[in-house]
């Protein structure tokens, strides 16, 4: 009987879903950035499409849905001191922490005393999507960013699907290593920059290793490979490195 078989079969796993707004601006809400899971079996685009359970039922929410839900500890820590400098790889819905951040940084600098021009926190956002009339999101909000005293970010995106027709796509690590870029990376982390990365485990490895080269290529660090990984490790260590990553 169906009541019999509802008692075997287990219930689903639970979904994370990294909270992509900051407690201190919106402390009665909480925001999350959702991409809808839908697609073909084996490509068999006749077929009816997979829709994932958990992410089609929040689009078909309405005002008064229920959830069940819990909040875990982030692994994201902001530095002590508000101007630190940060840099955060986040292509996707892997924006959805550093939203948060980059709203936490704004509101601690427009609410601090005696703040000055100088003392705006240095923000660098690496932001990536397929096409940016598609799911560039937080669009608007990111480009305000750019243009907030309280904020000073500096935007690198990158529309992987927007190229010319047999050139290689370029993706968020391949913006990193250039000579421009690099040399500022180098710079904030010689001023304690912390990094966070937040997307797939393979984007996460590509920005891995996107470290590694710049901190072996750059004309004044030029380090071994070894030493290059010892030094992110050491950066982790001391939570200044963090990646959270998931299986795509």
């Amino acid at each position: 009987p169906l009541a019999d078989i509802l008692h075997i079969l287990p219930s689903i796993q639970p979904r994370y879903y990294t909270i992509s707004s900051s407690s201190s601006l919106h402390p009665k809400s909480v925001h999350i950035t959702v991409s809808i899971t839908k697609f073909h079996v084996n490509n068999k685009k006749k077929s009816d499409p997979f829709i994932g359970l958990t992410s089609k039922y929040i689009e078909n929410s309405t005002n008064g849905s229920k959830f069940r839900a819990f909040i875990r500890p982030s692994s994201f820590r902001l530095p002590k001191k508000n101007n630190t400098p940060i840099l955060m790889i986040g292509p996707g819905t892997g924006i959805a922490p550093m939203r948060a951040l980059l709203q936490e940084r704004e509101y601690k600098h427009k609410n601090s005393k005696g703040k000055t021009a100088t003392d705006a926190p240095k923000n660098t956002l690496y932001f990536g999507c397929k096409y940016s009339d598609v799911d560039y999101i937080y669009r608007d909000e990111l480009e305000e960013y750019v243009k907030n005293t309280n904020t000073n970010l500096t935007l690198n995106t990158s529309f992987s699907r927007e190229g010319k027709k047999g050139v290689d796509k370029i993706y968020v690590q391949h913006l990193m290593q250039d000579t421009k870029r690099s040399n500022e990376i180098i710079e904030d982390l010689d001023n304690g920059a912390y990094i966070y990365v937040c997307g797939a485990t393979a984007m996460g490895s590509d920005v891995h290793d996107a470290l590694v080269n710049i901190l072996k290529n750059h004309h004044e660090k030029k380090m071994t490979e070894s030493q290059a990984i010892a030094y992110l490790a050491d950066l982790q260590k001391k939570g200044r490195y963090v990646q959270e990553l998931w299986t795509a």
